[in-house]
């Protein structure tokens, strides 16, 4: 995320205080097509579409897409004229022709520029002024091809309500400095400050806000300047973002983590009562009262599209499958056919997020996922797998079984649909390789800062081993040479092995340390969709 269309100066913040720009998955053209399809739409193709970001920054979260898919095309705007060189550089470095990055104002943009596609603005909404926000909206509408979708981000209310009482203790107490980086720095010294002072009161408020400033103290001052400090900064309740969006003839499709929407996952009694209200907006807001919800990811449509949000067990069977998933014990260790032992599988992003069952057709079908994370399956090919894990079962067993449950899975979040499988592949080859742009993140990143763009826009945190594995990772290098080249690493020092305080220097332990580095780095970039064909 980068900021455009603020006030003069702080577009000069910008420059000063460089956004980093990161990967979002769930802005990815891929993942919005796959909502749209999911709720009965038929949203442009992939291979030739064309996307627009509106605040780019150095175009990170765009030219993985636009390397992926080289008939598309993808347009980055941004009012940093650093930010849009550092993204230039990149572009030409990795040799791309698909893609252009302009430093302008969103205000700009009109119909010569073309229609789109997909319209990202991620992080921009809540920090312009209302004349700016007015034209997102605008372009969203005019310059949206039909059955295209926009996606917008802001922050919401109620959950900023409290939020706000921290940013305006922050500008407060920064008002009194001049320079932008000391206004940080004391911004940050006075969350020290809130912190240190409410240390032993347990009244409600003081729990808040400890828990905010603590949890802020761990942001960097890019965030904190960008967020908390910024000159505009609006939340909304969605019902009148939604307002504002219809007024441009736009309608709601759903929200880019469809799983907030699902009633399923409300209280009984509170889903019951919503569930009678035939008004999407309406339910959705009041879901944001329920959670004091403080952050949004729309996605809009044209008024005419035709939306259903009906979705069965036949529609969920077009798509690829994939579930994020660790179990308490090994599938090696348990008797799957056992109906009494019950196994608890919880999600690798989210281990407070877990389920447990003890049905060994559930079980078979877990661990399935388990040992396909990283490459997503259709689901008659997921339960043709499971099946085979325990062959005293029909198939039809497992479809029946399967068919009570996926519907549940999907909207509670611990499955995720992918409409068109993910261009990475989950064999490791003779000769690995990853992508240009990965490759060349790696060979850049510092020490403090190692990750990579995966193939479905994810950020992945690396080691060191792994960096120095993956520059080698373009298609002309086959094991041995990358385990040679690894090896010479740790003996001229970059790499350091040591048992306890003595460092290894003796050549064959240190190939064999290399080998083992080097086959945990391609498990690893196997099944985080790393590694390309």
């Amino acid at each position: 995320m980068t900021i455009s269309d603020k006030s003069p100066t702080s577009n000069d913040s910008y420059d000063e205080f460089p956004y980093e720009s990161y990967p979002f998955p769930h802005t990815r053209p891929e993942y919005l097509r796959t909502i749209g399809v999911l709720f009965g739409m038929t949203p442009p193709t992939l291979k030739t579409a064309r996307v627009l970001e509106l605040g780019c920054s150095n175009g990170g979260n765009i030219i993985n897409f636009a390397e992926t898919y080289p008939k598309s095309y993808s347009l980055g705007v941004d009012l940093s004229k650093t930010e849009i060189e550092h993204g230039h550089k990149l572009i030409q470095k990795l040799g791309l022709k698909n893609i252009e990055l302009k430093h302008m104002s969103i205000t700009d943009l009109d119909e010569s520029f073309g229609k789109f596609d997909y319209i990202i603005c991620h992080g921009v909404f809540s920090w312009v002024p209302d004349a700016v926000k007015d034209k997102i909206l605008e372009i969203s509408n005019k310059l949206l091809n039909k059955n295209g979708i926009s996606f917008i981000s802001y922050n919401v209310l109620p959950g900023w309500n409290m939020v706000n009482n921290i940013r305006d203790m922050m500008l407060f107490h920064s008002s009194i400095f001049e320079d932008t980086h000391n206004k940080v720095k004391q911004a940050k010294l006075f969350l020290d400050f809130v912190n240190d002072s409410l240390q032993d009161s347990t009244a409600p408020y003081a729990k808040f806000l400890k828990e905010e400033a603590l949890a802020l103290a761990k942001h960097e001052d890019q965030y904190l300047r960008h967020e908390y400090l910024a000159e505009e900064n609006t939340p909304f309740y969605f019902h009148k973002f939604m307002d504002l969006a219809r007024a441009h003839s736009l309608n709601y499709l759903g929200d880019a983590n469809i799983q907030t929407m699902y009633l399923g996952n409300l209280p009984a009694h509170a889903s019951e009562k919503l569930a009678v209200i035939n008004d999407i907006v309406r339910t959705e807001q009041y879901i944001d009262f329920i959670y004091n919800r403080r952050f949004r990811c729309t996605l809009l449509v044209g008024k005419d599209t035709v939306i259903n949000r009906a979705i069965t067990s036949e529609i969920l069977d077009q798509f690829y499958t994939m579930c994020m998933l660790s179990a308490d014990k090994l599938e090696s260790d348990i008797d799957l056919s056992n109906a009494l032992e019950s196994i608890t599988f919880s999600l690798i992003e989210s281990t407070a997020t877990s389920i447990s069952t003890s049905s060994p057709i559930m079980k078979a079908i877990f661990y399935s996922y388990i040992d396909n994370i990283g490459n997503p399956l259709k689901i008659n090919k997921l339960l043709h797998v499971a099946s085979t894990k325990l062959p005293q079962f029909a198939l039809q067993d497992f479809i029946q079984e399967f068919n009570n449950n996926i519907g549940k899975l999907v909207l509670s979040g611990y499955i995720k649909l992918f409409e068109s499988k993910p261009a990475s592949i989950f064999e490791i080859s003779a000769k690995p390789k990853a992508s240009n742009l990965a490759r060349y993140q790696a060979a850049h990143a510092s020490i403090n800062k190692l990750w990579i763009t995966t193939q479905i826009n994810q950020l992945l945190a690396i080691q060191l081993p792994d960096k120095y594995v993956l520059e080698l990772l373009d298609g002309n290098h086959n094991l041995e040479q990358i385990t040679t080249k690894l090896t010479d690493k740790f003996v001229k020092g970059e790499l350091v092995a040591a048992e306890g305080d003595v460092k290894i220097t003796d050549k064959a332990t240190l190939k064999n340390l290399a080998s083992k580095c080097v086959e945990s780095s391609l498990e690893k970039f196997r099944r985080n969709f790393i590694l390309v064909a």
